[in-house]
């Protein structure tokens, strides 16, 4: 599954954690390595507020945890905005 995170790095947590414990059990799913990180932005030049990584976690269905299956990516984009509004909610 994959999201895009707009924002500082230091706002990663929370989505990571929105992907981690409640996405990833809500589809039924499982992880099945480390999340990484692709930066789209250039942190020296772009603004905190406005830094572009996309956050990928591979996974695959419970269903099929003993086939061989292909690294799943679902669009989070809806969680991963509820968890920063929520973060950001609790951080006022």
């Amino acid at each position: 599954m994959q999201t895009l995170h707009v924002g500082s790095y230091d706002d990663e947590a929370p989505v990571l954690n929105a992907m981690h414990n409640e996405f990833v059990p809500a589809q039924s799913l499982q992880m099945t390595g480390k999340h990484h990180e692709v930066y789209l932005s250039d942190a020296r030049r772009t603004p905190a507020d406005k830094l572009k990584t996309i956050l990928r976690q591979p996974v695959s269905q419970l269903a099929d945890r003993d086939a061989v299956s292909a690294t799943a990516f679902h669009d989070v984009r809806v969680l991963a905005s509820a968890a920063i509004s929520r973060s950001k909610l609790r951080s006022t």
